[in-house]
């Protein structure tokens, strides 16, 4: 099993949807391995957000904060 950091550009291409980036990430899912979010990655990426107020990708970064660890 592997583990892998997700970097900022990564959840950005995760939010805006892109679909090759979407189907690598649940391929290595499937094959047990694991992703997580680096604190500054998670710091990063939610004042970036907030500070244009897209409440929408807010709230879509929150699912992957669920979905991915972070630390």
């Amino acid at each position: 099993m592997k583990k892998y950091a997700l970097d900022t550009n990564i959840i950005s291409y995760l939010l805006k949807n892109n679909l090759d980036i979407v189907d690598k990430i649940n391929k290595e899912q499937k094959k047990g391995n694991t992703f997580n979010i680096p604190p500054v990655v998670y710091y990063e990426i939610s004042r970036g957000l907030t500070a244009v107020n897209a409440t929408a990708k807010i709230k879509k970064f929150d699912n992957f904060y669920l979905k991915f660890k972070v630390g």
